[in-house]
Parts: structure tokens; sequence; C-alpha cells
């Protein structure tokens, strides 16, 4: 389905449609031609259909290629790659990495920081957290816990949310470095 989020994260980690590192990977360990196709659509299965139609071009190509059929049906192909290049920092590494760091699994780690990406700000309270990845506010404590520790978050302020109660900690998350600009 199309989806700006998305979108932007196949943009960055292809850096803008030019450097495919899996068609490199798999042109080292594969004897037969690898084909990858990516579609863009209103819906789910208009961008299912678009990824089929940018495979049937590969399929004419019979080498390793990779073609886009975008949501207005422009195509983009076939397009060239690194041509073996190892590619630096990759996202799912950078997840990893702070995993690693924090102790955390690599999916808690997604759902946070691919959850700020697309709320598209910076500070949040321990609640906001909670309810954008689906814990509890108990659970989303201990989350921020760790990744104060390993300097992926940071307090930054606090702020009286109702009449009574403890004020609520603003919370500042430094991005992975997830996506360019």
């Amino acid at each position: 389905m199309y989806d700006l989020y998305h979108q932007k994260i196949i943009e960055t980690e292809t850096n803008q449609y030019k450097d495919f590192y899996l068609l490199d990977v798999l042109r080292e360990v594969s004897a037969v031609p690898v084909y990858i196709g990516i579609g863009y659509g209103k819906t789910a299965n208009e961008s299912k259909y678009n990824a089929y139609e940018s495979m049937k071009k590969m399929e004419r190509s019979r080498q390793n290629s990779v073609y886009i059929v975008f949501e207005n049906g422009e195509v983009m192909g076939p397009l060239e790659t690194g041509r073996g290049a190892k590619k630096q920092d990759s996202f799912d590494e950078k997840f990893y990495r702070a995993a690693t760091e924090t102790g955390l699994s690599v999916n808690t780690i997604y759902k946070v920081f691919g959850g700020i990406v697309k709320e598209e700000k910076a500070d949040f309270t321990s609640r906001e957290l909670a309810a954008i990845c689906g814990v509890s506010v108990r659970t989303m404590d201990r989350i921020i816990l760790k990744l104060c520790d390993a300097g992926y978050c940071e307090v930054i302020s606090e702020k009286l949310m109702h009449k009574s109660g403890r004020p609520s900690r603003i919370l500042r998350l430094h991005p992975l470095q997830i996506h360019n600009g």
C-alpha cells in the first residue's frame, strides 16, 4: 500500500533507488537471475499488482535487475546497483546495534523509533510513547530507562499534565539515523 513512511525507508535504504544491497549479495551467491520488484499503490492490492507488473518486466530482461512501478503507473528501471559494494550501517544493523546496547529486543527498538518517525515530532511523554507502541505506561517506563542509560533518550523537561499528581517527563529520543533529511 502506498505509504510515505515506508517509501521513505525504501528510498533511504536504497540511496534514492541507486543501491540495492540485497541484489548485490544475491548476485554473489546465486547462479540464476535475481529480480526485485517494488510496487506502490493506493491500496494493498494495487501495490501488489504494481509489484507483479515490475516483476514481469524483469523476467523479460533475464538478468539481475530491479524495477519499480509507482502509483501513477510510472516505471523506473532497470536500476543499477552498487555492484557488490559493502553497505555500511544499514537500517537493520542500526536497530540491532541499538538493541544490543540497550538490552531491548530489535522489535521493541523498531516499534519505538518507527513510531516516532511516523509521528514526525521529537518530544514525547511516556504515556504517548506507550500508546504509539501498544504497551502499558509501566512497560514503556522500563523501556525508556534502558534507552536513557544507553544514550538514545533523555528527559528534557517536566510538565504538569493534570491538575494534580506528578508532572510528566518530556522525553526526547535521539534518532538512529534511519532516514536522511
